[in-house]
């Protein structure tokens, strides 16, 4: 599989490119490989924080890791964001993100 340009690999940690919309009827992920990003639908608004919480809970909660390791470094207030992830490697994003898209195809 080409390499995915929305997941980048620092000496300390995995670095996430999400695209996020907020106030959406439904929350989801989606893979789309080929991307610049990360598409992820929020049901929050992008009121006072709301959204960016959603936002790291779900990424908790989907890779299985420790909220206390993600953490926004840019793109607070916008829809691009950039995730730090810390404590985990490229191999074991990857790996859960190919297990997502096998489910659902």
């Amino acid at each position: 599989m080409s390499e995915w340009q929305f997941v980048q690999e620092t000496n300390e940690s995995i670095l996430l490119k999400i695209a996020v919309k907020p106030n959406s009827r439904k929350q989801e992920l989606v893979i789309e490989p080929k991307e610049n990003f990360l598409f992820i639908r929020l049901l929050s608004p992008p009121d006072k924080g709301k959204a960016n919480k959603e936002l790291l809970k779900l990424l908790s909660n989907f890779f299985n890791i420790s909220l206390s390791n993600f953490q926004i470094t840019a793109g607070h207030t916008s829809r691009n964001k950039v995730v730090k992830v810390s404590n985990v490697t490229k191999e074991a994003i990857r790996d859960k993100l190919l297990e997502e898209i096998k489910n659902k195809g």
